[in-house]
């Protein structure tokens, strides 16, 4: 559900086809995730979100991320560059 990212930090990554999204599935996923990484001693889940993705960003901040940066113009994506938050949370 994660990927290494050095030491006790973890990168999250959650995708949940539109189909269902506003169904509280990415809000479940994450609570899981966070549960999971806390259980196994990490220390820190960080996520780089699309800076246009307003209900990602939403979702990890309302669940405790805090925003703690952006890279601009570093993601090719949908035949577009585009900016990412950074978000994190400490366990």
């Amino acid at each position: 559900p994660w990927k290494q990212r050095g030491f006790d930090v973890v990168e999250d990554l959650v995708y949940v086809d539109p189909v269902h999204h506003g169904r509280g599935i990415g809000r479940e996923l994450l609570s899981r995730l966070i549960e999971e990484a806390r259980t196994s001693g990490c220390k820190t889940i960080v996520a780089s979100v699309a800076t246009d993705n307003q209900a990602g960003l939403k979702l990890h901040q309302g669940l405790g991320f805090e925003v703690v940066g952006t890279i601009l113009n570093c993601a090719f994506k949908f035949d577009r560059w585009m900016d990412i938050t950074l978000v994190q949370r400490a366990l």
